[in-house]
């Protein structure tokens, strides 16, 4: 599919979802075999929320699908979407930028709409479950905490056209593409590149599965790289254990290289927070109780620009 852009990348149950400008594809076996999904000519973009998924398509598509068997088929519902640039779902509200520039609007149905930011084409969007971002044209992100009532600007990326092509939560952290490069944003600092492997290629969609970050591409490639290789060197010299593993419930963790208090995020496979808590660190490991399905998931620990992390399979 070397012809086609690989607008978006998802995971539908057991079903991996390829988004092309051709329309899209679904996968039963990891990508092995891929099969033409019943729906919208062409997909534009895949949000998912509180275990519902929905896809809205351009073009020929215009409309917000849903599907019951994990992206197989896709169904219509009542919407006004249309020109749709960026979009996303979030605590019950639909989110999405038209072609316009329409500035960033704001929905409980998909049927009426509401401005929650004035003018601008927003690019991209992507929410860790508490905060939602927006990306601009100008290379301008933006974030909320309120369900898009107030936004606050974060520090803008060092280029001289930052238009943003993606944005991400992967591992707790926020990732972003533009036109030149793949970043992940830390707090304070600002925007670091991860793109190596990725030069002279436009990432178009990004895909977390846990401790990896996969992402499409405009020349129709898909990549992936575990998630510590997009780490600094000097954040993997600090150590992570997580006993036992796999688990019923409770996980023991304990640290080398990072001392007194530390956030600790747990994360699903498609990167959202799940379990959140902070935690004092000392020579003796602590405990977490974990009250989750069973599945794999990330524990993330991070204090003062350090983040390490461990894989761990929780059995019920």
């Amino acid at each position: 599919e070397n012809s086609h852009y690989v607008w978006e990348l998802a995971s539908i149950g057991p079903n991996i979802i390829l988004g092309l400008s051709s329309g899209p594809l679904y996968s039963t076996n990891d990508g092995t075999v891929w099969n033409q999904a019943d729906g919208p000519i062409l997909p534009r973009h895949i949000v998912q929320d509180d275990g519902e998924t929905y896809l809205f398509g351009t073009e020929s598509g215009y409309g917000i699908f849903t599907t019951a068997d994990n992206g197989e088929t896709w169904t219509a519902i009542p919407s006004t979407s249309s020109n749709v640039q960026s979009a996303l779902r979030a605590d019950g509200y639909f989110y999405m930028s038209r072609y316009g520039p329409e500035g960033v609007e704001r929905s409980t149905d998909g049927a009426n709409w509401e401005q929650v930011v004035p003018n601008g084409l927003f690019t991209a969007m992507a929410t860790n479950g508490s905060t939602v971002y927006v990306g601009s044209m100008e290379g301008v992100v933006m974030a909320s905490d309120d369900n898009g009532d107030t936004w606050t600007a974060l520090e803008p990326v060092n280029e001289t056209d930052p238009w943003i092509n993606t944005l991400s939560i992967c591992n707790g952290l926020l990732t972003m593409s533009t036109k030149e490069a793949l970043y992940r944003y830390v707090p304070g600092s600002g925007w670091e590149s991860i793109n190596e492997g990725l030069e002279g290629m436009q990432v178009l969609s990004q895909l977390c599965d846990g401790t990896g970050i996969v992402v499409g591409t405009h020349a129709g490639g898909v990549f992936r790289q575990e998630f510590f290789e997009a780490v600094p060197e000097q954040d993997r010299a600090t150590g992570l254990q997580c006993y036992p593993n796999p688990t019923s419930g409770l996980l023991n963790i304990r640290t080398t290289g990072m001392q007194g208090r530390v956030e600790v995020d747990v994360l699903n496979t498609i990167g959202q927070v799940v379990h959140r808590r902070s935690a004092t660190m000392g020579n003796d490991p602590f405990t977490l109780s974990l009250d989750l399905p069973a599945g794999c998931y990330a524990v993330r620990l991070s204090a003062e620009g350090q983040v390490v992390q461990d894989r761990v399979q929780v059995l019920r």
